[in-house]
């Protein structure tokens, strides 16, 4: 019996409990600051930026650029997925969310407002792409500039003047700057753009040719003398033959690299085995000596493809597990191919392994060109563009650290007496024609945002 007034106390105590969470969960699910879906909190609407709170002393006004002038600019610049977009009074961060959402390029922007940067941190955050744009508390005049594929401006006509120097010395030929309203002075535009009331303009980083040069063909020279005035160009040839509205319109490296790569690999593959292959082979091969022997097995190692193949499935594995699945489509996508296309080489080439030498290692395939030296080249240097940002300060070294992991496999292929040194070099050469190949069409892959929609 005198159980009986505790345990109904108790339960009592539990029911009020339980009631009382009950009223906490029915205010806070329908009470007005909750009532909106979790889809609507992540939503990315571009009416919803915020102008930032009362701001430093700026080099411009903090100005936002009207959505349909963002667009107009992104366009105007020819936005590619694997650009990288640098954006100088970034404000709230709308153009590079743009850049990113759009077309899943990768940018920096930089703004002297902790406010705005703040702002711009909370945009990127609800637009979801975190993952590929950051925003700095930075002097625009001492941000350096040569890693971006594009700059973007709204500032004014004599911050711009002022930027003009920079941009010219720090940028590379071909890439280029575009600006909401304001001009370069007489740098004068390559294309103009009417947007509503607002003018869009693009200039293309010109390479700089002025000077006197000589030109040299079938063993005759000529004298030039070029006057070079921006992307603009006068001049002189030979005996007073005069150059007129001349004009740069930047370069075009990708394709020439391709262009250089592909014809060295020909050059490989019909020059090779020859007498100066047989003499670096000779010169390179280690048997006899143990203490090189062993570094060239060990060096080895960094080019096999089937370790390779398995790193690059595990850290894909580990970037599905940290949901970043469009990196980890990229990583396969580049490095399983890749491997295909070097064994289907061999196939169709049927080039046979040097025999001058006792091989070191075993081997089951033919010789044309190295699986190891592409499989280095390809893997290691994807996995550092994934891995490490853009903006990191190991970015560089890891790359540099990449290429070596590629130059040592490929060297210890004729170390164990495996390879011509024409297929090691065909090797590098194909690992460096993939990355540049796929290097657009990688940043395309995998899950992107959802490209805005200025409604």
């Amino acid at each position: 019996m005198p159980r009986r007034p505790v345990v109904r106390a108790l339960i009592l105590g539990a029911g009020a409990a339980l009631l009382i969470l009950l009223v906490l969960f029915a205010i806070r699910q329908f009470s007005p600051q909750s009532e909106a879906p979790r889809e609507a909190r992540n939503a990315f609407d571009p009416a919803a930026y915020a102008a930032p709170a009362a701001a430093p002393q700026l080099d411009a006004p903090q100005l936002a650029s009207a959505m349909e002038v963002v667009d107009a600019m992104l366009s105007l610049a020819q936005l590619q997925p694997d650009d990288y977009v640098i954006d100088l009074g970034s404000g709230d961060g709308r153009i590079l969310i743009a850049a990113a959402r759009s077309n899943g390029a990768h940018g920096l922007g930089v703004d002297i407002d902790p406010a705005a940067i703040a702002q711009a941190n909370r945009n990127a955050q609800n637009a979801g792409v975190t993952g590929l744009v950051s925003f700095r508390r930075q002097d625009l005049f001492q941000t350096p500039l040569q890693e971006a594929d594009i700059v973007t401006l709204y500032l004014t006509a004599q911050v711009n003047l002022r930027l003009r120097p920079r941009i010219l010395a720090q940028m590379r030929p071909g890439t280029r700057v575009v600006s909401n309203e304001f001009d370069m002075g007489d740098w004068h535009y390559d294309q103009r753009q009417r947007v509503g009331a607002s003018n869009v303009f693009l200039w293309v980083v010109p390479a700089q040719v002025d000077g006197d040069w000589t030109l040299t063909e079938a063993g005759r020279s000529v004298p030039l003398a070029i006057d070079q005035d921006f992307q603009r160009f006068t001049g002189t040839a030979g005996g007073g033959v005069r150059i007129e509205q001349g004009r740069l319109d930047g370069t075009r490296r990708r394709a020439l690299a391709l262009a250089g790569l592909a014809l060295v690999w020909g050059a490989m593959l019909w020059l090779g085995t020859g007498a100066v292959d047989r003499a670096v082979l000779d010169g390179l091969y280690a048997g006899g000596d143990q203490l090189r022997t062993t570094i060239a097995l060990v060096l080895t190692r960094f080019g096999d493809p089937d370790l390779l193949t398995l790193v690059s499935a595990l850290v894909a594995l580990l970037l599905i597990a940290r949901r970043r699945f469009r990196s980890a489509a990229m990583l396969l996508a580049v490095s399983l191919p890749g491997r295909l296309l070097v064994d289907l080489q061999k196939a169709l080439i049927a080039r046979p392994r040097p025999d001058a030498h006792l091989h070191l290692i075993g081997t089951r395939t033919d010789s044309f060109p190295s699986g190891h030296a592409a499989s280095a080249v390809i893997v290691w240097v994807t996995l550092v563009v994934l891995l490490i940002p853009e903006d990191s300060r190991w970015r560089r070294p890891a790359l540099a650290a990449a290429l070596l992991a590629g130059l040592v496999a490929g060297i210890s292929r004729p170390m164990l007496g495996v390879h011509w040194p024409s297929d090691v070099v065909a090797g590098w050469c194909f690992g460096l024609f993939w990355l540049l190949l796929l290097s657009r069409l990688a940043a395309r892959l995998g899950d992107r945002p959802t490209p805005i929609s200025p409604s």
